[in-house]
């Protein structure tokens, strides 16, 4: 299991050191995982990273939990044991980021969320944004989870660039 970053400064260099060597190179996949449920279905299981492969088969695993933990790793371990569950990892299932497969990486974003606490706009950096030939892939935090987003151009907001 790994540890995740909360500090801007810790998920620009965990952002940095996994994802900015696939700079340039073409997304082969995607792998999401599934969970069999009580009565022998599956389901989408968003707690868990998504898993982003790359040429020639380079694997980046990102996670969002919790508040505004980020769990980034180039590999397939995972944030935390799923203990007894069963976990299934299925390919290409995220349809909404077909236009993307097969297109180089071309530049990483870590961006703001937008969360108040009152009326009192909370800084809070929950968004990772990858740009494609074809469109921009948005991972962000989905309350305690991976939520997705598929932009044709880059989405409105605050955005540093990692790479």
């Amino acid at each position: 299991m790994i540890k995740g970053v909360d500090t801007i400064d810790e998920k620009r260099i965990v952002i940095a050191r996994h994802l900015g060597s696939a700079l340039g190179q073409r997304l082969l996949r995607i792998e999401t995982a599934f969970l069999k449920d009580e009565d022998g279905g599956w389901g989408e299981w968003p707690d868990l990273p998504i898993r982003l492969f790359f040429e020639p088969e380079r694997c980046v695993s990102v996670a969002w939990s919790y508040f505004d933990k980020l769990f980034v790793t180039d590999d397939q371990t995972l944030p935390f044991d799923p203990e007894d569950c069963e976990v299934e990892w299925r390919a290409n299932r995220l349809t909404c980021f077909a236009p993307l497969l097969e297109q180089p990486l071309r530049s990483i974003w870590l961006g703001q969320g937008d969360m108040t606490l009152g009326s009192e706009p909370v800084e809070i950096w929950t968004r990772l944004l990858l740009e494609f030939e074809k469109g921009w892939m948005e991972i962000y935090n989905g309350l305690d989870e991976n939520a997705y987003a598929f932009h044709k151009k880059m989405p409105q907001g605050k955005f540093d660039k990692i790479g």
